[in-house]
């Protein structure tokens, strides 16, 4: 299931599990202004498996890009490994 649209990547992205299983993820990420932004906002918002979705460091780049931070917790049952 495709969650992000083709105007917004993460140019970093890490997952953390800890021992009761409850799994976070971070990352930097681009959009391609801040429609797109709001775009994969209300995409985390109603899909469900991911939960209390925070963007910050929201800022305009020198390309006129929209660059940002997220931090989430991810349902344990979408993630496909344990470490």
């Amino acid at each position: 299931e495709k969650l992000l649209p083709a105007s917004t990547r993460f140019t970093t992205l890490h997952l953390t599990v800890d021992d009761a299983r409850n799994v976070k993820v971070g990352g930097i990420g681009v959009a391609r202004n801040f429609n797109a932004l709001a775009v994969i906002s209300n995409a985390f918002a109603t899909d469900g498996h991911v939960k209390d979705a925070i963007f910050s460091n929201i800022a305009i780049t020198k390309e006129n890009t929209v660059s940002f931070t997220l931090s989430a917790a991810l349902d344990p049952k979408v993630v496909a490994f344990s470490p």
